[in-house]
Parts: C-alpha cells; structure tokens; sequence
C-alpha cells in the first residue's frame, strides 16, 4: 500500500480479513497461517523497499548513476 505522501507502507491487517472472507478462509487456523504468510511476504518487501531508498538518497549527485555515466 501507499501511505498519503506517498511513501509505502505495509497491508493492512483489515484488508487481509477482507481477503480471508472474500476467498472463504472460514477457520481461525486458516485465517492465522494467511496472516502469518502475508505478514511476512509485507516485511521481506518492506526491507528491500527501504534497502533500495537508501540506495538513492545515498547516491551522488547527477541525472544518471556513475555506471551510466
């Protein structure tokens, strides 16, 4: 998801219930491993999503990357 400043942020917790009771996820068992899948698909983006702005606010000045240069 994106944040209103549109920086990213991670799914919402209410949006994988809609999810769960959309696709018809009807036991607690269920509903747990989904979110536990879901919660960690979200983090391991998360990180490289953090990983990779680093990555340009670190970067020098100029239009391209010194390797395009």
């Amino acid at each position: 998801m994106i944040a209103g400043n549109g920086v990213p942020c991670g799914i919402a917790i209410s949006e994988i219930e809609s999810y769960a009771r959309m696709f018809g996820f009807d036991t607690m068992a269920d509903r747990f491993d989904l979110m536990h899948y879901v919660r960690h698909c979200d983090d391991v983006w998360m990180n490289e999503v953090k990983k990779r702005s680093s990555k340009k606010t670190n970067a020098p000045a100029g239009k391209h990357t010194p390797r395009r240069r």
